[in-house]
């Protein structure tokens, strides 16, 4: 009966340095430890694991500019194009937050549509736009982004530039789509 206690208490010990592995592989993530993301993945821990609202781990280091930690993590599996709760890629986030780098890395080795819409009907491009992030537009649209998609509001990269009063942007927008 002994053993079994021991076995019992080994499991419970085994399970809630687990469960704690899997809340703090957010913190991770969002901090781009990549040493800890590692071991988090070498002791089993699950690199597509969602939270609450849909972010993944690669959601999470993508949006944040961790582009070693989206590595650590693309490298153990993880799926860099899950989306989450509102159907945003880790794409969309690093669009919306300009990391270039970032941006170059999903374009050259993520494999996800670059059109890819979330539930509100945008794209990367979209998000791009709405920002001014001039260098990450032209990434997308050499990457195949298409400028004419409209969101569920009816808007396009094109209209959203323009509706924050980035003009240049919408030029550059209309300019690279006539290359296409």
């Amino acid at each position: 009966m002994n053993k079994h206690i021991k076995t019992l208490t080994s499991i419970a010990l085994s399970l809630t340095f687990n469960l704690a592995l899997a809340t703090d592989i957010f913190d991770m993530a969002r901090d781009g430890d990549t040493k800890a993301i590692a071991e988090y993945v070498k002791r089993g821990g699950d690199p597509n694991l969602a939270n609450a609202d849909g972010y993944t781990p690669l959601n999470l280091a993508a949006y944040h500019g961790h582009l070693p930690a989206v590595q650590v993590l693309h490298n153990a599996g993880a799926n860099p194009c899950a989306e989450d709760g509102k159907g945003n890629n880790a794409l969309m986030g690093v669009a919306f937050k300009g990391d270039t780098p970032t941006a170059r890395w999903f374009l050259n080795h993520s494999g996800c549509d670059v059109n890819r819409q979330n539930h509100a009907g945008q794209t990367a491009l979209m998000m791009a736009s709405l920002f001014g992030r001039e260098e990450i537009i032209q990434l997308l649209m050499q990457h195949g982004a298409h400028a004419d998609i409209q969101d569920l509001q009816g808007n396009s990269a094109t209209s959203l530039a323009q509706a924050q009063g980035l003009n240049r942007v919408a030029t550059i927008i209309r300019q690279l789509a006539s290359l296409h």
